[in-house]
C-alpha cells in the first residue's frame, strides 16, 4: 500500500521536464498519474499489471493515453489505495458550467454515462442533453443531479 501523504508530497520529484508525461500548466496537458504511480512504486510494467490485475498491454496503453478507460483507472485506484480522481487526474477538469460539473462528477464517481443515468434514474439521452448544455426538467431530477455533483465540492 502507498502512504498517500508522503506519496503526494514526493510526486513533484517525478513531475519534471525529463518525464515523458510531464505536466505543464502552460500547455494544459494533464499528468498521466498511472505512469507516475508505477514509477513511484518502482515497479516494472509487468509487476504493476499483476498488482492491478490488468494485462501489461492495458498498463502500457493507459500510460500512453491521456484519458485511460474508467475500468482501468478503477483497478489501479483499488490496487494502489488511491482515489479514482487522483489516478485519473480529474482534479484538473474545469467546473465552470453545469455540464462541466456533471462531467467531472461522473469521472469522480468512476461511472460511465449509462451508470450515471441509472444512478440519477434518467435516460442516457438525458445525460447527453445535460452534458451538451441542457438542464434537468423536474425538481426531483435537479435535486438528484445536485446531490450527485456534490462529490466535487
Amino acid at each position: 500500500m502507498i502512504d498517500s501523504k508522503s506519496f503526494h508530497k514526493d510526486i513533484r520529484e517525478i513531475n519534471t521536464p525529463d518525464n515523458p508525461f510531464y505536466y505543464s500548466s502552460e500547455n494544459n496537458v494533464p499528468i498521466n498519474n498511472i505512469y507516475i504511480i508505477r514509477k513511484k512504486l518502482n515497479l516494472s510494467v509487468k509487476d504493476f499489471a499483476k498488482l492491478c490485475n490488468l494485462s501489461e498491454g492495458a498498463i502500457t496503453k493507459a500510460e500512453i493515453k491521456r484519458s485511460p478507460r474508467i475500468d482501468t483507472i478503477k483497478k489501479v485506484a483499488y490496487a494502489t489505495n488511491e482515489t479514482i480522481s487522483f489516478v485519473g487526474n480529474f482534479d484538473e477538469l474545469p467546473e465552470n458550467t453545469f455540464a462541466e460539473k456533471l462531467y467531472k462528477a461522473i469521472k469522480y464517481h468512476g461511472h460511465s454515462y449509462e451508470t450515471c443515468a441509472k444512478e440519477l434514474r434518467v435516460s442516457r439521452d438525458s445525460i447527453a442533453r445535460y452534458l451538451n448544455g441542457g438542464f434537468p426538467r423536474t425538481k426531483r431530477i435537479q435535486e438528484s443531479v445536485e446531490k450527485y455533483i456534490s462529490i466535487i465540492m
